[in-house]
């Protein structure tokens, strides 16, 4: 929903622990809990964790991130300017996380997603939401499995996605998309989705260049929804070149290129985006961090 990057891109840190359950009468019990551990070590030993996100774009979005006393996300807020623009809660359980997406001022979600884990691994997720167009309303909901390698890194996406209609005479509709990842060295190199049918089948390939001097800091910020899914690269990238091919129209080929700022702990504090393609586009990011 709030997702205002003008590229999405990596993965954030994810670890999944088994808890013994402590019932005297089933000693032998095990439950899994799900715990995602949003905090960064510093060389210098601190602890920190991504606390606003402020982008200087035309419209000066920026996010405030809470958490427990676990250092799991539990919140983020986003704002436009001063005014607030909507939020995401994370509810954590045995075997799943839920993740819910607000509109401002509204109690009632725009998007439910729920992760489901098997065997210490997130190996599926279920996205439930809705809109208004033309006064009728549509649902969708996407169902995703994910397979991942032996290190933990993400492998491959499978979506189907079913979309039904209340306007007269739509006919329910369904849709699969697949996407695979590549890795080198523990940072996503290669991504590519296919999807669609017929003339407008697509092929999106994104390669992604790293700067090896500095860490990604930036995970929870880059893409919160794939926090539970795989380790995040370990790099800033330098680079992302995204080509769009369609069956029925000409290759489109956007390229962004990322510079930073780093503090003396190396935590990313400015990120500056440059692309070109069908539009280009600068703008920067600030971002602070609590510590301890």
């Amino acid at each position: 929903m709030k997702n205002y990057k003008l590229i999405a891109m990596l993965f954030l840190f994810t670890s999944i622990a088994f808890n013994a359950c402590k019932e005297d009468d089933d000693p032998e019990k095990v439950e899994l809990v799900v715990e995602v551990d949003a905090g960064i070590v510093t060389p210098g030993g601190k602890t920190c964790l991504l606390k606003t996100a402020d982008e200087d774009a035309v419209l000066d979005y920026n996010s405030v991130y809470e958490y427990d006393t676990q250092k799991r996300p539990i919140k983020i807020n986003y704002f436009q300017g001063d005014i607030p623009d909507g939020y995401t809660i994370f509810t954590y359980g045995t075997n799943q996380i839920i993740i819910k997406e607000f509109d401002a001022g509204s109690t009632t979600e725009d998007e439910t997603t729920t992760y489901t884990a098997s065997n210490g691994v997130i190996t599926g997720s279920t996205s439930n939401y809705s809109y208004v167009s033309n006064g009728f309303n549509s649902t969708s909901v996407d169902t995703r499995t994910y397979e991942h390698n032996a290190g933990g890194y993400l492998t491959k996406t499978t979506s189907v996605k079913n979309t039904t209609s209340t306007q007269p005479g739509a006919a329910p509709t369904t849709s699969t998309k697949v996407t695979t990842y590549i890795y080198t060295n523990g940072n996503l190199t290669t991504e590519t989705e296919t999807g669609g049918s017929g003339s407008n089948a697509y092929t999106l390939t994104s390669s992604y260049e790293y700067d090896l001097t500095i860490a990604n800091t930036l995970a929870i910020f880059e893409n919160y929804k794939h926090l539970l899914l795989s380790k995040p690269s370990k790099n800033a990238v330098k680079k992302g070149t995204h080509v769009q091919v369609i069956q029925q129209g000409s290759p489109n080929t956007e390229i962004a290129n990322f510079t930073y700022v780093v503090n003396a702990d190396k935590l990313i504090t400015k990120k500056t985006t440059s692309g070109s393609g069908s539009f280009s586009y600068t703008h920067t990011e600030d971002f602070t961090y609590a510590c301890n």
